[in-house]
């Protein structure tokens, strides 16, 4: 959060986004400082500004890059920096390295899988968040999108 509005009494603690299964249930939350807490409180890791995403214990999970120029193109990585993935800034699209589509995210923050189907939301999602949403579906709960 901008320093200026801290100074007019806004907060970091609030979430970016929330993140509910397609039945609505919780599954965790991202807040502000990019930490991504489950429903009993619990943090589960860290999603840096960057993109880099790290454990509870501080080790190194992966990486998710901005668009290389001059695609709309980001890179996601894994904790031994192999190409797990891809992130379409332009389409809201996650792809696997050989350009099948993993997730599909829509303004309104709903998540669609492979197969089409509905994943669930985050909620409080915009697209200027896809980086952080990207770097949760892909290298923190990865289950969210499987198989469906």
């Amino acid at each position: 959060m901008d320093p200026k509005d801290l100074m007019r009494g806004g907060s970091t603690s609030g979430p970016q986004f929330v993140v509910q299964d397609a039945f609505g249930t919780v599954r965790s939350t991202l807040n502000a400082e990019g930490a991504v807490i489950d429903p009993s409180g619990r943090v589960l890791a860290y999603i840096e500004g960057d993109g880099t995403v790290g454990s509870v214990d501080l080790q190194y999970i992966g990486e998710v890059t901005a668009a290389a120029a001059p695609t709309s193109i980001g890179f996601i990585t894994d904790e031994d920096d192999k190409l797990i993935g891809k992130v379409d800034y332009g389409r809201a699209v996650i792809q696997d390295p050989q350009g099948s589509t993993i997730a599909e995210l829509r303004k309104s923050g709903h998540v669609t899988g492979h197969l089409g189907a509905s994943c669930g939301v985050l909620e409080g999602f915009d697209y200027h968040m896809l980086r952080s949403a990207a770097a949760y579906l892909m290298l923190v709960d990865r289950t969210f999108v499987q198989d469906k």
